[in-house]
């Protein structure tokens, strides 16, 4: 699973919120990856990532062609910028986690989830907690006073942490908490300067020689729930319900192509990542999501939004959108 960067929960404040967006739309000069003609124009932002790669799928497959729309995406990896982006209307639908976009919802935008992207529902290890090869540190009570790394803090990885660490015995208080990009994680586990490592793939695969994978964190909020899915503004739904509609419908079947095709699905990711096709093919693969979004799906991380981050509550239902 490669989960985009996410913006810090503690950062969604109005003001920041929108000074993010010139910044935003300024590195927008990207050309889409499709077009087409006499079709409803339709611009997506999506991280070319595992986790956020529906939209790629039905780009490449024609399903959003076949659909009506002229779907175009701009490749970002921050869901913080994108969610800046499609409240400014430089965006009108993107792709993300659920965590800064709660996050954005509770300080008084108006985004909704409207479809699905990644759904955990068990199986291999996803984002497992690391630690350095040989160490004798197996759960969460035997972090307490360590430094454990996560991609960045109050985003989604931050959230597995502290969850894995409560769910395996430990006191989430008691740890102290290092943002560390990705690809530094090992070195600094390998290094001494961390004691774990919250990581995804591919990361953790090609860790394995290097350090110790633990249990999988993402057990620790729920059996099943949404890990990304796809946003817009309220508004532009209400403008726009049949372009939103033909959008949903596309993408189910793009997702569904996807979870049946891993060896194809990876040959077109691997157009838009450095990650060739023939490792992404041996990396534990997303599963996405292939009808409506239900509240029981999103309210798990919402819920530990509140716990271990101490966000306010949000009722899951008040999240989605229904034409």
């Amino acid at each position: 699973m490669n989960i985009p960067s996410t913006t810090s929960c503690s950062r969604f404040s109005r003001g920041r919120f929108l000074e993010t967006t010139g910044a935003v739309v300024a590195g927008m000069a990207l050309p889409g990856v499709a077009a087409g003609a006499d079709l409803t124009p339709l611009r997506l932002g999506a991280a070319p990532t595992d986790a956020t790669a529906g939209a790629y799928y039905g780009i490449a497959q024609g399903y959003y062609t076949a659909a009506g729309l002229d779907a175009t995406i701009q490749p970002n990896r921050n869901t913080g910028a994108l969610a800046a982006a499609v409240t400014s209307g430089a965006l009108d639908v993107i792709a993300g986690s659920i965590v800064p976009i709660a996050a954005a919802f509770a300080n008084g935008f108006d985004l909704r989830c409207i479809a699905p992207g990644q759904v955990y529902d068990g199986g291999p290890p996803q984002a497992p907690m690391a630690v350095t090869a040989g160490s004798k540190i197996t759960n969460g009570a035997q972090l307490a006073g360590k430094i454990v790394a996560v991609n960045g803090l109050h985003d989604l990885t931050h959230l597995f942490a502290l969850a894995w660490i409560d769910a395996n015995g430990g006191d989430p208080a008691s740890v102290k908490i290092l943002e560390i990009p990705f690809p530094e994680m090992v070195a600094a586990l390998t290094d001494g300067r961390v004691d774990a490592a919250l990581l995804v793939e591919p990361f953790a695969s090609a860790a394995k020689s290097k350090v110790t994978l633990l249990s999988d964190s993402m057990q620790a909020i729920a059996p099943r729930f949404l890990v990304t899915g796809w946003f817009s503004k309220l508004s532009w739904l209400q403008q726009n319900k049949d372009a939103a509609n033909k959008f949903i419908a596309a993408t189910y079947r793009a997702d569904a192509w996807a979870n049946a095709n891993a060896s194809a699905s990876a040959e077109v990711l691997g157009k838009y990542t450095p990650i060739p096709p023939d490792v992404i093919r041996t990396l534990v693969r997303a599963r996405y999501g292939t009808a409506a979004v239900s509240p029981a799906l999103v309210q798990p991380v919402l819920t530990a939004m509140t716990k271990y981050f101490g966000a306010k509550r949000i009722n899951a239902a008040d999240l989605l959108w229904s034409s």
